[in-house]
This record gives C-alpha cells, structure tokens and sequence, in this order.
C-alpha cells in the first residue's frame, strides 16, 4: 500500500508540474501579445496625445478603426438589432481594434467585431421579469 500511495504521489507532482508549465508558458505568450498590441498602439499614435486604442476619440474613429464591409455590416446589424447607444458603438469598435490588433490585423474583421459584442453587457430590458 505504501508503494502504490508513493507512486500516486509521483505521478500527482508530475501532473501538477507540467500544469504548472502550462500556465507560464500561457502568461508568457500573453505577456507577449500585450507588449506586441502595446508596440502597435505607440506605432499607430507616434505624432498624437493617444496611446491607447481606448482613447481614440469618436471623430477619429474611422480614421484608426477601419472595418471590412462585412464587418462594417455586421457592425450595423448589431447596432439596429440591439438598439447600441452612439456611445456603445464606439465602445465596440475600440475594443474591436484591440481584439484586431491581437489578431495581427489591420483590418477590423467581423470575427472581432463579434468577439467585440461579447464582452457587452447583457441588456437588463430583455431579462426584466
């Protein structure tokens, strides 16, 4: 009994260290996609006050946030259909840039669009009781 117990010990701190490479090896990659959008992010606003894709300010965004017509359909599909707010659109299209920016795209793609709209708040109108 001992020796099987000793064995179970064995192969648990075996598992446990090949989760534990799991997880650095995943925050390293994400630690590079950060520096990688932040490098992108410095590229695209050399010249400006902005740094951040958070900041681009509404009369600018079809200047940095160009979308594919699809995603430029998509875009509008949602906005008609979830009745967005100015201020949401916006919002969307940002992080939108962000998830794109991720992508290693210059091009907004309806992929990131919808990965976009994910990260909304569910609309209390539509779960009200």
């Amino acid at each position: 009994e001992v020796k099987l117990l000793s064995g179970q010990c064995e192969a648990l701190q075996k598992n446990m260290q090949r989760s534990a490479d799991a997880v650095s090896t995943a925050q390293t990659n994400l630690n590079n996609a950060k520096a990688a959008v932040r490098e992108t992010e410095a590229f695209r606003f050399r010249g400006t006050v902005l740094h951040f894709n958070s900041e681009i300010p509404a009369r600018d965004i079809e200047k940095y946030c160009v979308l594919s017509a699809e995603a430029a359909r998509a875009l509008e599909s949602a906005f008609q259909s979830r009745r967005l707010s100015a201020r949401s659109y916006y919002r969307i299209v940002r992080v939108a840039r962000t998830i794109a920016d991720l992508d290693g795209s210059e091009e907004i793609r309806v992929r990131h669009i919808d990965e976009s709209l994910t990260y909304r708040p569910v609309d209390e109108t539509y779960w009200a009781m």
